[in-house]
């Protein structure tokens, strides 16, 4: 099917999507699967704007932690590619309830982040 390919399609520059109007989206259309990389993706871009990753999109999400190994956000990002991980390409089903926690970690992280 088009529907993962669109969605990464969608997804491939992650410095001109606009992240908030897009997430929104996607937990209005209850897809919390896509909101879950939604997620993730712009905590790559953060990182990025902060040079404490180098995004490309070549790169795998190990990639990511090993350029993060032994820095004080290590072990939250860890946490959170392994959500990504089982919500995206494990295609474990996210219910509204873990979602929710989910996206209270991605959002102490944007603050740890800031």
């Amino acid at each position: 099917g088009t529907g993962a390919n669109a969605e990464e399609a969608a997804t491939e520059n992650i410095f001109e999507m606009n992240f908030e109007k897009e997430i929104q989206k996607a937990i209005e259309a209850s897809d919390f699967r896509f909101a879950v990389r939604l997620m993730y993706l712009q905590t790559l871009r953060d990182l990025s704007f902060k040079n404490l990753i180098t995004y490309t999109h070549e790169k795998t999400n190990t990639d990511y932690l090993v350029q993060l190994a032994g820095s004080a956000y290590y072990r939250t990002f860890f946490r959170l590619t392994r959500n990504f991980d089982y919500a995206w390409y494990g295609h474990f089903p996210v219910s509204q309830e873990s979602f929710s926690m989910i996206q209270n970690e991605f959002n102490s992280f944007k603050q740890q982040l800031a």
